[in-house]
């Protein structure tokens, strides 16, 4: 079920993915739609992350992310 982005929780870990490729937002602004758009920062200088395998939790868990890239405790996914 989609969420307005008012209605996610912060500060959790929502779903879990497989990160497939980035690219540039300059080259795939133009192929987002505009529900990508609401959720998204598509400024020239910024990176597009493509997505598989996105499976929502069925209760968000707290947990402070940080910039970048980042470990998650298996456990906590457990």
């Amino acid at each position: 079920m989609a969420r307005l982005p008012k209605e996610i929780p912060l500060g959790c870990i929502v779903a879990t993915c497989t990160l497939m490729g980035c690219r540039r937002t300059e080259d795939v602004v133009h192929q987002i739609t505009e529900i990508e758009r609401i959720y998204g920062n598509y400024e020239i200088g910024r990176f597009a992350w493509f997505l598989t395998d996105i499976v929502a939790l069925p209760e968000a868990i707290p947990f402070k992310g940080h910039q970048g890239f980042f470990h998650v405790p298996d456990e906590l996914l457990a």
